[in-house]
């Protein structure tokens, strides 16, 4: 069974901000269009809290037909299955459970692809204090600064073998998926 590197998936969450890959609830991956987002609404798919359940879909969502999309969590699965297809499905809460070492983010050290945790969201440690997540419907996937942000907590994902450094903004070497 292949294996995905901190590096790919920084690489991997680089390229979905310089794509424009957008946020939608429960997604991971997906090209989104009306028809998704008809289908989606139609078998009652949670949605976001504070969310309309009649219109986030097919209303909120619009902005991102044609586009790449994901969840926080989403954006994780999908980038971690294209290596491993056998890596299931999980949550935000669920990966900070798994996370094989952890500490309060204030104790994050500079190790990048690491996860950047806080109740219900996650993202992706880019290194030199920046973080790489899907943000949320209005945002999509965006790089951020991580003192700007509210995440508690930083850890190592269940599933990716911590290996060797990179500059921020310089995208790791990306092998081939499955290799």
């Amino acid at each position: 069974m292949a294996s995905i590197t901190n590096l790919q998936l920084v690489s991997a969450f680089q390229q979905y901000v310089k794509e424009g890959w957008g946020y939608v609830y429960g997604a991971q991956g997906e090209l989104y269009s009306k028809e998704l987002a008809e289908k989606w609404h139609q078998r009652g798919r949670s949605v976001p809290s504070g969310r309309d359940k009649n219109t986030y879909f097919t209303l909120d969502c619009a902005k991102w037909y044609g586009h790449r999309v994901a969840d926080c969590s989403g954006g994780i699965v999908y980038t971690i299955q294209q290596y491993n297809s056998a890596f299931y499905d999980r949550s935000a809460n669920t990966f900070k459970n798994q996370f094989t070492e952890s500490g309060n983010i204030s104790t994050i050290p500079e190790i990048p692809g690491l996860a950047v945790w806080r109740n219900g969201h996650i993202g992706v440690y880019e290194g030199n204090g920046y973080a790489l997540e899907f943000r949320g419907t209005d945002y999509g996937c965006v790089r951020t600064k991580l003192s700007a942000r509210n995440f508690t907590h930083w850890g190592k994902i269940s599933g990716v073998v911590y290996v060797g450094s990179f500059q921020a903004g310089n995208p790791a070497p990306s092998p081939t998926p499955g290799v």
